[in-house]
């Protein structure tokens, strides 16, 4: 019986220091180790499960990335919806278009300026964003512009178990998140909104009636777009790497985007050949 009991006591106190551990950082210091981590990375290769709201439903697809941040280059493999279709962007060639391989019809090769239809349909973000720098950047602004509270409004949830990694839950909420309304100036389209404001282009497209693409807008035209990019985050942290596994983006209507990383190596040596459209395992 006192076995047991010692036993017992020893279990609980590995959960009392487990807890201890868990919560002794808080989320503002974990989400600043995670921002500085950012620094570090000039390669990244993933899979990634993308879920985005479009036109009130959340639109799901999953694709291999391989991304180069400087100089920029992205290669991009999609498992679902459009299977087999690859895309390639690399600054300063192509004319600055996306190749793409639509594994379809019309079985050829296409090139597409990067805010294009064809590119962002249904995209809540163009190939510019793809990665984690992009989010950073908004986790970033967003500690900035409330930083004489910041510290309220991240906190650390403790850990939660995500594919067998031990990962931190932040949660970053935003009780400033409004709509406001924004007179359009000349040559201002939601792209150039959208970096003024750090907020996502694709929202004020769906926010619009008035707005269809991602170039289209009328000087003087009054818009409705959100103050901030979103009223709450939720990030799972790696505990060993310090790397995002899940990100989770809500506005006020609920969750607008999540995205799950997968398989996340971080400052590979690519091969030269791998952001060229004759590498061999390509298929443009």
């Amino acid at each position: 019986m006192k076995i047991f009991q010692i036993k017992s006591l020893y279990f609980f106190m590995l959960l009392l220091l487990n807890s201890i551990i868990c919560f002794s950082q808080s989320g503002m210091e974990l989400v600043t180790k995670m921002l500085a981590k950012e620094k570090e990375i000039n390669t990244l290769k993933f899979d990634m499960t993308i879920k985005e709201r479009v036109n009130g439903k959340l639109v799901v697809s999953k694709s291999s990335f391989k991304i180069q941040y400087t100089p920029f280059k992205v290669y991009l493999k999609q498992e679902y919806p459009m299977k087999g279709m690859e895309a390639l962007y690399v600054t300063g060639t192509n004319n600055n278009n996306v190749l793409v391989n639509p594994n379809s019809f019309p079985w050829t090769n296409l090139n597409f300026d990067v805010n294009s239809y064809h590119m962002r349909k249904d995209q809540h973000h163009s190939i510019y964003d793809a990665g984690i720098k992009y989010v950073y950047s908004i986790i970033t602004h967003l500690m900035d512009k409330y930083k004489d509270e910041i510290e309220n409004l991240i906190s650390n949830e403790g850990t939660i178990v995500w594919k067998n990694k031990q990962c931190w839950k932040i949660t970053m909420k935003n009780p400033h998140f409004e709509y406001i309304k924004h007179k359009i100036s000349e040559n201002e389209n939601p792209h150039k909104i959208a970096e003024k404001y750090k907020i996502n282009d694709y929202y004020i497209i769906d926010k619009n009636a008035g707005i269809n693409k991602f170039e289209d807008c009328k000087l003087g035209m009054t818009v409705k777009i959100p103050n901030d990019y979103a009223t709450k985050m939720d990030i799972w942290l790696d505990k060993e790497t310090f790397l995002p596994v899940i990100m989770k983006i809500y506005d006020d209507l609920g969750v607008y985007e999540e995205y799950e990383f997968i398989n996340m190596k971080v400052n590979l040596k690519f091969d030269t050949k791998e952001f060229t459209q004759d590498y061999k395992d390509y298929n443009f």
